[in-house]
């Protein structure tokens, strides 16, 4: 990669992320040293230290028929962590080792440079899917009164 690639790939990092740095120098400053460490070279290891969130928010790994390949349904992932231009991406899905589309890939470095903040919003959402999950114990739904009716109208 010769350094004008470098310096292109920091300054499109940077604009994405001067919001949560604060200025545009601190995060090209930033961005730029993550380039040169490595830190952005690879969509997949991105990809991958972003599953546990990204799966928290919605989105779904599927193993392919030959057993080697993942799938990733983003569904409305972006959307649901506030990302801006969500839009763009919609219900996207890509087969990891495949080349990403330039707004997925756009997404995925925006996620991973926002770890921390993309981190909270999706416990929260993963919070809120286990509450409405929350199992009701038989012996509590049959002491109300009405047997499988109650037990319907309070799971269903």
């Amino acid at each position: 990669m010769t350094k004008s690639e470098l310096f292109k790939r920091a300054h499109i990092i940077a604009r994405m992320t001067v919001k949560a740095a604060g200025s545009y120098q601190i995060a090209f400053s930033c961005a730029l040293k993550a380039v040169y460490a490595g830190t952005y070279s690879k969509f997949e290891t991105m990809l991958n230290d972003l599953r546990s969130i990204f799966t928290a928010a919605g989105a779904n790994w599927y193993l392919c028929n030959n057993l080697r390949d993942h799938v990733v349904y983003f569904n409305q992932v972006p959307a649901a962590l506030g990302y801006d231009k969500a839009e763009a991406i919609g219900g996207a899905s890509i087969r990891i080792g495949d080349r990403p589309s330039p707004a997925l890939c756009r997404f995925v470095i925006w996620a991973y440079a926002n770890k921390a903040t993309v981190r909270e919003i999706a416990n929260a959402i993963s919070a809120r899917k286990a509450i409405r999950r929350e199992s009701f114990d038989v012996e509590d739904i049959l002491s109300l009164g009405g047997g499988e009716a109650v037990y319907a109208r309070i799971t269903g």
